[in-house]
């Protein structure tokens, strides 16, 4: 488990980054998920505090819906 909470918008902004990276370095479909849902979770919180969410998107490399 990757580790989602943080004190200030930035801090969460790197720890997104850190946790994506990590994602994109798993083997195997099992280990990826795992790391996708947590940086889902943290992605969540960011939105929650009022990050943009098109610069929570393009780090985590999803696509936003309009």
């Amino acid at each position: 488990m990757l580790d989602i909470n943080f004190e200030t918008l930035e801090e969460g902004i790197e720890k997104l980054k850190k946790a994506v990276e990590t994602r994109n370095q798993m083997g195997g479909a099992t280990y990826w998920n795992i790391c996708e849902e947590d940086c889902l979770r943290l992605a969540d919180k960011l939105s929650a505090t009022g990050v943009n969410k098109d610069l929570i998107a393009s780090i985590g490399g999803w696509t936003r819906r309009k």
